[in-house]
């Protein structure tokens, strides 16, 4: 068996003809059909990329909520400790300094920030993970 031909029916010699492909024309299906295999992977690639996450990036995504969570119990801590502070600091002014008779302390020395850029240069250099453990020590 050899090479399949094909055959086309012509009305008006009411007979069936051979068809003759030309080289162009087989070279215009090859790469249609090429073209269309190419494009449907690009876009299966895209896709897969967009909606299926690699390992890494579940675990770089699990990294980040533990990362996320915890500076959520650090703004917790902090926020009592400027509960306590802002006692403290009352009592400061209501009570020690009526008892010994001392001038109050300025807002403005009381809500200057210290300009520390040795301490925010290290902060850049560092991972989130080494931020958060210095953090929490200091806060402990």
């Amino acid at each position: 068996m050899g090479k399949k031909k094909k055959f086309r029916f012509n009305p008006e010699t009411l007979n069936y003809e051979q068809i003759e492909h030309t080289f162009g024309y087989k070279l215009k299906r090859f790469l249609m059909y090429i073209l269309t295999g190419v494009f449907s992977g690009v876009i299966f690639f895209f896709a897969f990329m967009h909606f299926v996450k690699s390992p890494r990036e579940k675990q770089l995504m699990r990294e980040n909520q533990n990362i996320l969570s915890q500076y959520t119990l650090l703004n917790k801590q902090l926020d009592e400790y400027d509960a306590i502070l802002s006692d403290i600091q009352l009592r400061d002014d209501n009570l020690y300094r009526v008892i010994f008779q001392a001038e109050p302390i300025p807002l403005s020395v009381r809500h200057s920030i210290s300009h520390n850029n040795e301490y925010y240069d290290d902060l850049l250099e560092q991972t989130n993970y080494e931020i958060i453990v210095n953090t929490t020590q200091r806060l402990n």
